[in-house]
Parts: structure tokens; C-alpha cells; sequence
């Protein structure tokens, strides 16, 4: 439908019901309530049939992936019967078939070699975009290495993208992709995209307020900044939430309660699911701040990229997108790469932009492991994050004095360099999205707004919480004498 009709479908699932006053103000769309049932009878005619498969079998897969090229729906044994009383006809039966099978038919030169999808064999999300794209689907089952990963999706162009679910798990999928030019959107559990992605949308304009902060001449200055902004599904679920535990956490949504925060998310979203980067926008409070999540058009490490020309095409994609969110500040993941060589000669292609004011740089393997540490480029400053809110953190982290804790984090920022010329004096700290308060403890689960509250209440009062450009500004001001 989205590929080929006038009219779209919406899963009921997640926040997608937040975003339904939104869609109809911003896109004059009606919306009706229907069944599955109903829309294969009313839609039928806008394929040619139908493509047979087994669930939890690695068929499903295939037939997802054949249904673009041959204009067909994927349906189980279970339900093949109401198809047929619908009047389609089964053009394909690929119960039993491989992905090896695929790969061996005709059917494969025509895949998107931009895009790639990664699908569970029991998993209905993420399906309808595959079909929409004209994407390959496959499965992580069979791939135990790095080399065999490359190798089922080396006939992707550069700058592919690559949709789903961890292959390996995540250091070996991001790694593997960027060793052959690719990024990847964590969406696994993503309903809707097909419908979301048709909505257009030029531009949009952050709400914060940059009211003139007199810095003082004895302060320690904080940036707190959510974990996990470049997770699509967690976007278009419970991310929004009202009187959840992220953006729609009870004092954040208080005008009198929230404080400065910085909220990671893709650029990209404006054209995956405008209707969302919209809806986040337009209820955003004025001490909020948008920042590019993560490493790129999707999660990438840029260090590991062999072909440069590639990532200078990636990156200026990237920065006009951004321009587009109405954001300065991109926020990287890599592999041990905060370095003056990798700065030279891969993250001066992101600082040459002008859009782009700074990086702020977490490590895979410890997002802290930097210490804080400034590099610069093209004289703006790449900032390693120097503690992370993280309960267990030392687990992650083998080199550190600090387990993450409120109370740990704390001292560590009360103890600090008050010098603003110094970068001791500046501290980037990731709050951990996937921890929070519950009860009075922190735990799996728990509000994640709350948990960075609770830091800043142990803070002494020569301490600055501030927004990321704020933050940039006061390192760019006061550490100029230590730019390359």
C-alpha cells in the first residue's frame, strides 16, 4: 500500500496513537479503524498474488524479500486459505528455501543496494518497510563472524544502510558494516515505517532557549545527555510515553521541574518518520537540546570506514540533515579512536562542515574510557565523555575509578577542576537510558529523567549544568590556547 496506493496502514502499536492528532493537523489525514481482513479484500487488487511461507522458518524471510520484485504478499499455511477465498492466486511456494536458494535466483540482482533489512523469523516488524524498499532480508542465524557478515552484504553500495536487529551482537555488527562503508538503525521492533517514511517534511526548529549565562570564574561545568537516541524502535514506542521515564517523564514535561538536557536523536528521522521528529520538536521544553545521534546517518564507526571518499559523501549527507533538525552538535561512537591522527584525518570531515560547531565523542567499549580528553579540529573541539552515569559502569570499563553510581559521579564532578581555562573543568557525561529511579533505587527500568535529577541535587552549588552549546561555547572561549 504505501508503495503502490493513495491510502496507508497503521499499526496500533507503541506511541503511534501520539502522533495521530499531529498527522491530522499537520497532513489533513482521516483516519478508519479496520481489520486485517478488511484491508486485504479492499487492497487486493494492488498485487498480483501471493508468495507461500512457513513462520519461525527461514522462508519467511525469503518471501518478504521477493514479495517488491514480484508484487506479491508473503502469507503463512495458516492464513493461505483466506487469500484464496479472496481470489489471489500463489505465484511462488518458497517453504523449505534457503537463503542460498535466493541468492542463486534471478530475483537477487534486483535488490536495493542501499538498503538491507534484518528480520527474525517470528517478527512481523520492520517487514513492511523491506517490501516498500525493495530491500534484501535475511537473518543473523547462520553469521558467527565479522568476515561472513561482509560477505552476505558485499553487493551493497557504499553508504548502505543496514535496518534490524544485532547481527553477532553489537560491536561485531557495526564494526563489520563499517568495514564495508555501511551504517545501522537499530529497528528491529519498528512498526510503521513504510506509512511514517511517505510523510514529507523540510525542516523543523528546536524550542531551547540560550539565555546569556555569566560564566563564573570558579565553576566546574556539566552537559548530561541521554544515551540511545539513534534507536528508532524505542523513538516510536515508549520513548514519548507521558509520565513514562524518557521525554515524557512527569518533570520533564514540567516546566517548573525539568533542567538542561540533551536528548540524542537521528537526523535521518526526519525523513524514516517525520510525524515523530515532528511530535518530539513540538513538545520539547526550553532547557532541552537536540543533538545528532549517532556517529552518522546511522550508527557507524567512522575510524573503521576503508574508503574515505565514501565517508566524505556520508558525512555531507549528514550534515545536511542535521541542518534540516536544526542541529549543532554530533555526538560519535568509535573503536578506540580518540586520537589526533583519527581527528586529522576521519573527524575533520564531519568539523569541516559548517553546520556541524563540535563532536562529542563516547568509546564503544566504555563511553568514558577518554576521560574527558579535548581534541581539536579545524579548531572545534572533540569531547570524550569523562564519566558516565552508569550503575556497574566499572564492568564495561576495566581502567576506571568510577562505577557510575549518582554518588560516584558526584564526587568525581565536586572534586573537579573549577579552572575554566582547563579542560579538567568541563565534564560530558552519557546517562545511561536503559537505568533509572524506581522506588527510590535505581534499576533496569526505572525513569532515566529522574536518575539525572538525582545527580544534579548532590552537586555543589559551583557547579554549571548547562546545554551542549552552552558547553561547546564555554571550552571554545576559555581552551583556545590548546587548539592545534
Amino acid at each position: 500500500m504505501a508503495k503502490l496506493g493513495d491510502e496507508q496502514a497503521i499499526i496500533l502499536h507503541g506511541s503511534v496513537d501520539y502522533f495521530f492528532d499531529l498527522i491530522r493537523r499537520r497532513y489533513n489525514v482521516e483516519f478508519e479503524y479496520c481489520s486485517a481482513e478488511y484491508l486485504i479484500n479492499k487492497f487486493a487488487g494492488l498485487v498480483d498474488g501471493y508468495i507461500l511461507c512457513r513462520y519461525r522458518e527461514e522462508s519467511i524471510n525469503i518471501a518478504t524479500a521477493l514479495c517488491s520484485p514480484l508484487r506479491a504478499v508473503a502469507v503463512t499455511e495458516e492464513h493461505e486459505q483466506f487469500l484464496k477465498d479472496c481470489g489471489m492466486k500463489m505465484l511462488l511456494d518458497v517453504r523449505g528455501k534457503t537463503d542460498e536458494w535466493l541468492r542463486s535466483t534471478s530475483y537477487f540482482k534486483h535488490f536495493n543496494k542501499q538498503i538491507a533489512v534484518n528480520c527474525d523469523f517470528y517478527r512481523p516488524q520492520l517487514r513492511d518497510y523491506a517490501v516498500m524498499t525493495g530491500a534484501y532480508v535475511y537473518s543473523n542465524c547462520e553469521i558467527k563472524t565479522l568476515e561472513q557478515h561482509k560477505e552476505v552484504l558485499s553487493f551493497l553500495d557504499d553508504n548502505a544502510l543496514v535496518f534490524g536487529r544485532f547481527v553477532i551482537n553489537e560491536w561485531a555488527c557495526v564494526k563489520s558494516l563499517s568495514q564495508i562503508n555501511a551504517s545501522f538503525f537499530v529497528t528491529y521492533a519498528a512498526h510503521n515505517l513504510s506509512t511514517l517514511s511517505g510523510f514529507r517534511l523540510e525542516r523543523l526548529k528546536q524550542k531551547t532557549v540560550h539565555p546569556a549565562v555569566e560564566q563564573k570564574n570558579k565553576c566546574h561545568t556539566v552537559c548530561l545527555m541521554l544515551t540511545d537516541g539513534d534507536n528508532i524502535q524505542y523513538l516510536l514506542h515508549n520513548f514519548a510515553t507521558v509520565g513514562g521515564r524518557w521525554f515524557g517523564a512527569s518533570r520533564h514535561t514540567n516546566e517548573s521541574t525539568n533542567f538542561p538536557f540533551a536528548w540524542g536523536l537521528p537526523p535521518a528521522l526526519i525523513d524514516i518518520a517525520a510525524p515523530t521528529a515532528e511530535y518530539f520538536y513540538e513538545n520539547m521544553q526550553a532547557k532541552d537540546e537536540f543533538v545528532m545521534h549517532i556517529s552518522g546517518c546511522a550508527y557507524t564507526f567512522p575510524s573503521q570506514w576503508p574508503n574515505k571518499d565514501a565517508l566524505q559523501r556520508m558525512t555531507t549527507m549528514l550534515s545536511e540533515l542535521m541542518e534540516r533538525m536544526d542541529m549543532r552538535i554530533a555526538v560519535l561512537i568509535d573503536d578506540y579512536a580518540c586520537d589526533e591522527n583519527t581527528a586529522k584525518d576521519t573527524y575533520s570531515l564531519y568539523t569541516e562542515k559548517d553546520s556541524i560547531d563540535a563532536l562529542f565523542y563516547m568509546n564503544y567499549a566504555g563511553y568514558a574510557r577518554y576521560r574527558g580528553k579535548i581534541l581539536w579540529s579545524n579548531n572545534k573541539p572533540v569531547i570524550s565523555a569523562r564519566w558516565a552515569l552508569w550503575e556497574g559502569y566499572s564492568w564495561y570499563d576495566d581502567t576506571t575509578d568510577c562505577d557510575g553510581s549518582i554518588e560516584a559521579v558526584a564526587d568525581k564532578i565536586n572534586s573537579a577542576s573549577r579552572d575554566p581555562s582547563s579542560p579538567e573543568a568541563y565534564s560530558f557525561i552519557p546517562v545511561f537510558a536503559w537505568q533509572g529511579m524506581k522506588d527510590g533505587k535505581v534499576e533496569k527500568g526505572g525513569n532515566t529523567y529522574d536518575y539525572a535529577y538525582e545527580l544534579i541535587k548532590l552537586l555543589d552549588d559551583d557547579v554549571d549544568v548547562v546545554l551542549p552549546s552552552e558547553f561547546v561555547r564555554r571550552i571554545k572561549e576559555n581552551c583556545a590556547g590548546l587548539k592545534e
